[in-house]
């Protein structure tokens, strides 16, 4: 049976696709029980499916495909599920690839939230509301902290594009070698990991000993300092966003009539936590000769 002439036709209506959708009904119903026993649809059917053009149906005219709108590819759908719904969920799953690859392209989340099927889950609780075992336990846990890292996955994009709050950066750091750490320490995260390797060699790990560290070294800058960023690299994602490059001061230090000239080769990276960009990890050191004057 020929259910389209030309499945590449980029004039083809909507009605003509329903129509080709309603004459492959009866042919998905004859086949549940091979369906059934296969736990796939059968080679015939998939090549019917290619000859209606169904698995292009959003691909992108421009590309050869239909590109109807998401109203009519579910219409479509619902006709061959009157037939056999196992069969018209499993080949929708299949037709639906160029609208995944398009939400992956955009970094969009395609899923709605993460589900755990559970077989004979009366016997992961006992008769106390207590999980009864560790195997439950941590079948459980593995769940939650997937449900956890989906929450913060589809969690509110950043309000500032990154590089427009890499100026409040610069603008946090010229107020924290002036001697005034707060602007720094605002821009920080306050939830672990966080870490900071300073220009001394230390590491300092979670986020409230970096702003100890951080107000700590406020303290050692005085008024009349001169500083800007010279950013060889960045970058932003939904979650992560990065800088790399060299810092520039003339610095004014408790204890020195002088300002003291430095250069700190740094990189810094930001979390997206609930809109906001958040320092999370800062590594700095003096470029050589700098070194041995601070």
């Amino acid at each position: 049976m020929t259910i389209a002439p030309d499945v590449k036709s980029q004039d083809v209506t909507t009605e003509e696709l329903l129509e080709r959708a309603r004459a492959l009904r009866p042919i998905f119903s004859e086949k549940i029980e091979e369906t059934e026993r296969l736990t796939h649809i059968p080679e015939d059917l998939h090549e019917q499916l290619q000859e209606a053009g169904f698995y292009q149906l959003l691909t992108p005219k421009r590309y050869g495909g239909h590109e109807v709108d998401l109203p009519t590819y579910v219409k479509i759908w619902t006709e061959i599920a009157r037939g056999d719904m196992s069969g018209a969920w499993n080949s929708c799953l299949a037709a639906n690839h160029a609208l995944r690859q398009s939400f992956v392209y955009l970094d969009l989340a395609v899923m709605q939230q993460p589900e755990a099927y559970i077989r004979e889950a009366d016997k992961l609780v006992d008769a106390h509301g207590k999980v009864a075992g560790p195997d439950a336990d941590a079948m459980l846990s593995r769940f939650m902290q997937a449900f956890a890292a989906w929450v913060a996955r589809v969690g509110t994009a950043a309000a500032v594009p990154f590089d427009q709050f890499l100026r409040q950066r610069e603008e946090a750091s010229l107020a924290y070698i002036n001697g005034d750490p707060e602007p720094v320490i605002a821009l920080s995260t306050r939830t672990d990991p966080a870490s900071f390797f300073p220009p001394s060699g230390d590491r300092v790990i979670g986020a409230k000993s970096v702003d100890a560290a951080n107000r700590k070294g406020g303290q050692a800058f005085a008024k009349g300092s001169t500083g800007r960023f010279e950013i060889l690299a960045s970058g932003a994602g939904r979650d992560f966003a990065y800088w790399t490059g060299v810092q520039h001061a003339a610095a004014r230090m408790q204890g020195k009539d002088a300002p003291v000239p430095m250069q700190l080769r740094t990189t810094e990276i930001f979390r997206n936590e609930g809109g906001e960009w958040k320092l999370v990890h800062r590594h700095a050191d003096f470029i050589k000769d700098d070194a041995k004057q601070a």
